[in-house]
């Protein structure tokens, strides 16, 4: 995304939020955004986004999520949780910091809040005034100890601390360590290119055959969101090497149990049995802590299911084989092997 598109989304969103507002009141909205993107940018951000809620009709409220990746190169530990948790203790000695364990694995959190400087164009006095913003922080070292991920929630908004700290903790429960490109094949949103209209093809009716029969594995008393869909996506291998145009299939969809004893989870390791048995072959999860079940099949699909305990419902995700002409540039594959 360019400058510019970045800042004709703002202000759509700032029409949105504002539609009785004036222009000036949107345009500050959108400085406003502009001012913690950029703030993202130089901090390093993976990963940022940011939403702005009505509560009810009675207020305005907002936080922002970031992932940062931290490199270890260079650096030893023999205890690098313990050693984390004691710098942010001497750094912040006024939050909560604490060693939990999550489907990731474990990890240090903390939980306290920082001070902001509002600009006078937006404070309302004319002058610039400090502000402090609630902050959690989930700091997870790789399996392979290679690096540190952090998970990041601040919002100013302290009225809503509840509401935005439990969906936090939902997200971070949703956090694996699959292998990288099956971390993003199982969480990733697929790309915004949709299948043409007309007839379905070959290739279309085959990955909606395999869908099939991950849900008859499933087995799932329950009801599949209406909300599935196709897209045309680029494959990991295309993706490694920087080929930017779609290349594969990507059928998404859940179902969500019918019962509070029929878990996702359960009927997820219910399926592998199934599956196993009709040519899909599990790929193996850097952790035992991994919650999620990937696989590949020997006519070239991959599959992942993520439970989401939760809500009770189970997201599928079936990509389709790489359709790149012969003769394409490395990372072209038409099949995956055999794990």
């Amino acid at each position: 995304m360019d400058a510019e598109e970045a800042a004709d989304r703002l202000y759509y969103m700032a029409e949105r939020l504002l539609p009785s507002g004036t222009d000036e009141e949107r345009l500050r909205l959108c400085v406003a955004y502009g001012c913690l993107l950029e703030d993202f940018i130089e901090a390093g951000a993976e990963y940022a986004a940011f939403c702005a809620l009505d509560m009810d009709g009675e207020r305005q409220s907002t936080a922002s999520l970031a992932m940062y990746r931290l490199s270890l190169e260079g650096y030893t530990a023999t205890d690098l949780l313990g050693q984390t948790a004691s710098a942010l203790r001497e750094a912040y000695p006024q939050d909560d910091i604490r060693c939990t364990d999550l489907p990731c694995g474990r990890v240090v959190v903390r939980i306290g809040d920082e001070p902001f400087l509002v600009p006078s164009e937006f404070s309302g006095t004319g002058f610039p005034v400090e502000m402090v913003k609630g902050v959690i922080q989930v700091y997870t070292p790789s399996p392979e100890g290679s690096e540190v991920i952090v998970l990041e929630l601040t919002t100013p908004a302290m009225d809503d601390w509840d509401f935005y700290s439990e969906l936090f903790a939902s997200v971070v429960q949703t956090m694996n360590w699959s292998s990288e490109d099956d971390l993003l094949f199982l969480t990733t949103p697929s790309q915004a290119f949709r299948p043409g209209g007309g007839s379905p093809t070959a290739s279309t009716q085959e990955i909606y055959e395999h869908s099939s029969n991950v849900l008859d594995a499933l087995a799932m008393h329950g009801s599949v969101s209406p909300e599935n869909r196709l897209s045309q996506v680029v494959c990991p291998d295309c993706r490694a090497v920087g080929n930017a145009a779609p290349c594969s299939l990507l059928h998404e969809w859940s179902v969500r149990s019918a019962t509070i004893s029929d878990s996702p989870t359960e009927a997820m390791r219910r399926a592998e049995t199934a599956l196993l048995a009709h040519g899909w072959n599990r790929t193996p999860s850097l952790t035992t802590a991994d919650p999620s079940f990937s696989a590949v099949h020997a006519a070239g699909y991959r599959l992942g299911l993520t439970p989401f305990p939760a809500d009770q419902r189970l997201l599928v995700k079936v990509l389709g084989p790489c359709r790149r002409p012969a003769g394409a540039p490395a990372g072209y594959r038409r099949s995956v092997k055999k794990a």
